[in-house]
């Protein structure tokens, strides 16, 4: 059976030659001839049409979109309206199918553009446009669809699908038109669909896949910086091997060339200058007039001057006209315009320009100031768009080279393919050259494209080694005439051991190998973990060794290390290893794991926690000042300083010396053991309560503080002054005075009394609270709920928890489950050890809002519920989610213990709700709950009405002293001997 397969002609008239014989429109075809006419609207509808083109009823059309579009739609309903008649509507040809994609992003008009009012005048032409065709007039509804899009990738994405189905559709349907026809096996014919070690270039365009979204921002922020600053330079950033080259030749450079991609641009001429040679470093003029004399620039001014010349202008241009390189190009590209009209015929003269893409700034450090003074007098000609790449890591020595250069919007950052554009990458080129991946060899395997996509996922800055890898696959394949890339091939790849071979024949790696890579490698907690990669300063690396800086400058040659800017730093560059594989099969690393494992795995949990502690603020509470962790830093801080980056080595430093000053408060707190044990245990559960007050406090002078940040520029100058926004936050009199101070300059507006409401609570102003919380509902009934919730904190920081929970569920019913009433009414239940609905609460927290905290009291219900199971699952996630939360973290080594009890306390659990009054199962289910931790359940089982025997007498010792104050799992221990003894004759 023939596979069906359709060949689509494309015509876009904008790539079609405008003839001087005829307006535009009478050199574009109608749309009625063809069989598909797709639509696409965004910023500008279009200039009127000459009068010759009017409506039946007299009017103008407003542009020739307008036109084109009302020709597809009146020549379909004409044939519409004959196929009715003729009662052939389901045999006539209904052509043109019109598809009509919209834009949503709004376009970027500089306010002091030459033309701004023509460019918003067609903006709002395009939105009457769409009311008048799109939109239903007596409900505005959609009358007729259109697809909206909101960036180019997405654009493409949804016409590649739109464009299967419909042709699927019509080839289902018959139509004669769009019968099947041999279509050619590929669509790409070049070498090969993937690289290898090279990156792209602009005549690999097809095969580029995957960066659709960052080519249309690059090309919308030049554009946007041409109109904003008159200045066309644009630099593109990333880690070393993030792809910078092949976005700028084959994604920018290729797109960029096309007719009508920058506005008003109709011929483009484009210059490659890349700084790979040394030649070219030594003498970046002379490599800069090479590339605007070659062939694809402007090689007609080889008839004008000598290269030499031209770059002897560039390093110092003259004061004639002629002298000056900027005009030169401008002249040569006017002349290059009048010679396209004359041969082509055209009604008027095309915008000519010239794009130079210059690749690997950084190596320019040398010549930096001078060399980049003549790429911003040409970026200033408007004549010449240059497009650059540059690592991150060198943008600030850039900066301070070229401050006029890459001022303002200068700076494009890569950033790293999504898991869609990662699958393009992988999938799309194969497609192209008929090329298929395995899919179904292995079940436990699956598609081999999609292996590979879950292989980058935790691998997104390796694309070399992605596109080395699909190289040898195509390569391999092909070699025996087959066109599937197998499971098999990946494997004899052995990305692992090539990487490892790399990274081996490199002549510092003897010596360095230690000190580099203690930095550069992590270790999860877990048993048996693989080894992780770790993002660490360069200049602390390099400092490790003498021969580090010539290891790591390998390591980033061979692709094997990423170098990249610290977005946080520009000063800073960071290093990576690029991919996980290194890790695998590398018997340095086993032998350096071997060594200093421990403390490895030491300093992974310090860096947790010290993000913990720096997103906290810097918090005493989030140190290390006690028991073994306080150990841990302190020798960390002493014995390894050299392996600690500067957070975790100002984390452990701090934690040392906030162990030093409790321990210098010992004797204080000796004081305190004098309680007696009921006064402790109710002391507890106060701290507990007013932990809980303090929490709410400060969530609501935090809330305060953004409020001040949002009032409008009306209510002053002072109000957002250095005395409210650097209050000290301890200070409820200070934050009420200050909110005080703004409300007396404020409208009674609803944000006012917001303020007002949110101050009152952070200053325990209880009896005005009331009040101001229903002005507030009053002028803004939308957030009635939240100032009932507010009014709800205030009467539980009153110790009036009935009364809170009645206010909070109040704002429950006015805007169900969101996180802040769920967390509080969570609060409310546990309070009152109503584990069900704390559990119910708990849960609508996490729908909205998956978060470690929720998880963490989620676990501690489901134990009080018994629910072992689900109290495991949710602190392992809770875990997973923030292991440096000391309330996680110390309570974690039970949860492990109950988690490897499970098995037998379900099966047990199970047999004992089956027979409760058999002592053979409710003995060693209670011992398996001792052991678990569970001492109360299994106190309870113990203490039930069982008739008197020596088993159970053994099992109750095990809650009295002296037993009892050993640990639960010793005394499991103990109560199996003793039980099996009894059961000995």
């Amino acid at each position: 059976m023939m596979r069906h397969q359709a060949e689509l002609e494309e015509y876009v008239w904008e790539l079609e030659p405008m003839l001087a014989h005829g307006d535009f429109q009478d050199n574009i075809k109608n749309p009625a001839d063809f069989d598909l006419v797709v639509c696409l609207l965004w910023s500008r509808l279009g200039t009127p049409l000459p009068e010759k083109y009017i409506r039946t009823d007299g009017s103008r059309y407003l542009s020739g979109t307008e036109y084109e579009f009302e020709q597809a739609q009146s020549a379909r309903d004409a044939k519409r309206r004959e196929a009715e008649e003729k009662a052939l509507i389901d045999i006539l040809d209904l052509r043109p199918d019109l598809m009509v994609y919209r834009r949503t992003s709004k376009p970027f008009i500089p306010l002091d553009a030459s033309d701004y009012q023509e460019r918003k005048e067609q903006w709002e032409r395009v939105g009457v446009f769409v009311k008048n065709w799109f939109e239903n007039p007596k409900d505005q509804t959609l009358a007729v669809a259109f697809k909206p899009y909101d960036t180019l990738d997405e654009f493409e994405e949804r016409l590649q699908s739109d464009l299967i189905r419909y042709i699927q559709t019509k080839l289902k349907s018959g139509d004669q038109p769009l019968a099947p026809v041999i279509a050619p096996s590929t669509l790409w014919t070049g070498e090969g669909p993937y690289v290898g070690e090279a990156p792209f270039e602009i005549k690999q365009s097809q095969i580029f896949q995957g960066r659709l979204r960052a080519i249309d921002e690059v090309l919308n922020q030049i554009q946007e910086r041409w109109e904003k600053d008159k200045l066309a330079f644009l630099c593109i950033t990333g880690g070393s091997g993030t792809g910078k080259s092949s976005l700028l030749h084959a994604g920018v450079l290729a797109w960029m060339v096309r007719p009508g991609i920058i506005r008003g641009v109709a011929v483009w001429r484009h210059a490659l200058l890349s700084f790979t040679k040394k030649e070219d470093v030594a003498d970046p003029y002379l490599a800069l007039a090479k590339a605007v004399f070659s062939s694809t620039a402007l090689p007609e001014l080889a008839s004008e001057l000598t290269v030499e010349r031209f770059t002897e202008l560039l390093r110092r241009p003259g004061q004639s006209l002629k002298e000056q390189p900027d005009k030169i190009i401008a002249s040569a590209l006017l002349r290059v315009a009048f010679q396209i009209q004359q041969s082509k015929g055209l009604i008027k003269l095309p915008e000519t320009r010239v794009v130079l893409a210059v690749d690997q700034m950084e190596l320019l450090s040398a010549h930096a100031p001078s060399f980049t003074a003549a790429l911003h007098m040409l970026a200033c000609s408007g004549v010449v768009w240059i497009v650059a790449t540059a690592r991150s890591d060198a943008v600030h020595a850039l900066r301070e080279a070229a401050p006029a250069l890459f001022a303002g919007s200068a700076v494009y950052p890569l950033r790293p393919p999504t898991d869609a554009e990662l699958s393009l990458m992988i999938r799309r080129p194969a497609e192209l050259a008929g090329i298929t991946f395995e899919q179904n060899a292995d079940p436990q395997k699956g598609p081999l494209n999609e292996a590979l996509l879950l292989e980058m996922t935790a691998n997104r800055d390796a694309l070399p080694q992605l596109q080395q890898l699909l190289h040898f696959l195509y390569q391999t394949a092909t070699a025996t005439g087959s066109t599937v890339l197998t499971h098999d091939l990946w494997q004899k790849y052995d990305l692992p051991g090539r990487l490892v071979r790399l990274a081996d024949k490199l002549p510092e790696i003897d010596a360095a190998f230690e000190a580099v890579f203690s930095h550069l490698v992590a270790l999860p907690d877990e048993k048996d973990s693989m080894p992780v990669r770790r993002t660490v300063d360069r200049a602390r690396v390099e400092d490790a060794h003498p021969l580090a800086p010539a290891l790591i400058a390998g390591l980033i040659r061979q692709r094997l290390v990423t170098v990249s800017g610290d977005p946080k730093d520009e000063k800073r560059a960071l290093l990576a290893v690029s991919h996980q594989a290194l890790f695998k099969a590398w018997p340095r690393l086993k032998s350096l794991i071997g060594k200093e494992g421990a403390t490895i795995r030491l300093r992974t949990r310090v860096a947790d926690a010290a993000k913990i502690w720096r997103q906290e603020g810097k918090k005493y509470s989030y140190l290390w000042w006690y028991g073994k962790p306080l150990r841990d830093a302190s020798r960390l801080a002493t014995q390894h300083s050299a392996i600690l980056s500067h957070e975790e080595l100002e984390f452990a430093t701090c934690s040392k010396k906030a162990g030093a000053l409790t321990q210098g408060l010992a004797a204080i707190v000796a004081v305190l053991l004098v309680l007696t044990a009921a006064a402790y245990f109710a002391s507890l559960g106060d701290l507990k309560e007013e932990t809980h007050r303090q929490e709410i406090i400060q969530t609501a002078k935090d809330r305060l503080q953004i409020l001040l940040s949002k009032m409008p520029d009306s209510v002053g100058q002072e109000a957002r002054g250095e005395k409210v926004s650097h209050a000290d936050s301890s200070d409820s009199l200070t934050l009420k005075t200050a909110a005080d101070e703004l409300l007396t300059m404020a409208p009674a507006d609803a944000m006012g009394l917001e303020a007002r409401t949110t101050a009152l609570l952070a200053g325990r102003s209880w009896a005005p609270l009331p009040a101001a919380a229903l002005a507030w509902r009053v002028k803004d009934p939308a957030s009635a709920w939240m100032s009932l919730v507010l009014e709800g904190d205030a009467l539980w920081l009153q110790k009036n928890p009935a009364e809170a929970k009645e206010t909070w569920m109040k704002a429950d019913k006015l805007h169900p489950s969101s996180v802040e009433i769920s967390s509080r009414l969570a609060l409310a239940a546990e309070t009152k050890k109503q584990w069900g609905e704390a559990t119910k609460h708990l849960s609508a927290w996490l729908a909205a809002n998956d978060n470690s905290e929720a998880r963490r009291r989620r676990a501690e219900a489901a134990l009080h519920l018994r629910n072992y199971k689900n109290a495991v699952e949710d602190m392992k996630a809770a875990r997973g989610q923030n292991r440096a939360d000391p309330r996680i973290r110390d309570r974690w080594p039970f949860f492990e213990n109950l988690e490897h009890q499970l098995p037998a306390l379900i099966s047990l659990g199970q047999k004992f709700s089956g027979s409760p009054g058999d002592i053979n199962i409710a003995i060693p289910y209670a011992l398996a709950l001792l052991d678990a931790g569970l001492e109360e359940e299994a106190r309870e089982v113990a203490q039930r009405q069982w008739p008197e025997s020596p088993r159970i007498s053994a099992l109750r010792q095990l809650f009295e002293p002296p037993r009892s104050t050993k640990s639960t799992s010793a005394r499991a221990r103990q109560g199996r001997e003793a039980d099996q003894k009894l059961l000995t004759p």
